[in-house]
C-alpha cells in the first residue's frame, strides 16, 4: 500500500495559532489567541496610550486596555509567555476557554479578560463574582445553584397523571 504525502504547506498554514499570556507583576491578568504578532499589540498600544499626557484611564475601553495602560503608567513589569504554538484556530479557542474558564474559577476577578459567563460551562463559575465590564455578561448565582442541584439529583422516570 503507497503511503500517502502531507501537504506541509496547508498543514504549516492550518498550524499558525498560538495562545498567550500576559503577566503584570509576575501575575496572569489576560490570556488571548493569535497569529503573527498579536502578543505584542497589546502592549505596543498601551505604551503608545500611556504616553499621551492627554489620555484619561478612566475613559479608556475595553477594560484590559484600561489596565494595562494603567500597568505601564505605574511602571509595572509587563511579560508576554506564549502557552502554546502551532496549533489551529479551532485547537486555540479551546484552549484559551478552558484557560480562561479553569482561572475565572479559581481565581475569579484575576483576569482582566472580558468574560462572557452565557457562553461558559456553569462549572467553571465562581460563587462570588462581580464583571466590572458587563453585568449583562454575569449569569445570576441563583440560576448557577439550581443547574448545580438539578444534575445532582439522580433522574426519574417521569409519572403521567391520569384523570378520570
Amino acid at each position: 500500500m503507497k503511503k500517502l504525502k502531507r501537504n506541509t504547506k496547508v498543514d504549516a498554514k492550518l498550524r499558525q495559532c498560538y495562545v498567550y499570556e500576559i503577566r503584570i507583576d509576575g501575575v496572569v491578568r489576560y490570556v488571548g489567541k493569535g497569529r503573527n504578532g498579536r502578543i505584542y499589540s497589546h502592549l505596543i498600544d498601551a505604551k503608545r496610550t500611556a504616553s499621551r499626557s492627554d489620555v484619561k484611564i478612566s475613559n479608556l475601553s475595553p477594560h484590559f486596555r484600561k489596565m494595562l495602560v494603567s500597568a505601564v503608567r505605574r511602571g509595572s513589569n509587563i511579560v508576554e509567555k506564549m502557552v502554546a504554538s502551532n496549533i489551529t484556530d479551532g485547537e486555540a479557542y479551546t484552549m484559551e476557554r478552558q484557560m480562561i474558564g479553569n482561572y475565572h474559577k479559581r481565581h475569579a476577578g484575576q483576569l482582566w479578560n472580558t468574560i462572557d459567563e452565557r457562553f461558559m460551562d456553569p462549572k467553571h463559575l465562581p460563587k462570588k463574582w462581580a464583571n466590572p465590564v458587563n453585568p449583562l455578561y454575569r449569569l445570576s448565582r441563583p440560576l448557577n445553584e439550581l443547574l448545580d442541584r438539578s444534575m445532582a439529583r439522580p433522574s426519574r422516570t417521569p409519572t403521567i397523571a391520569t384523570v378520570e
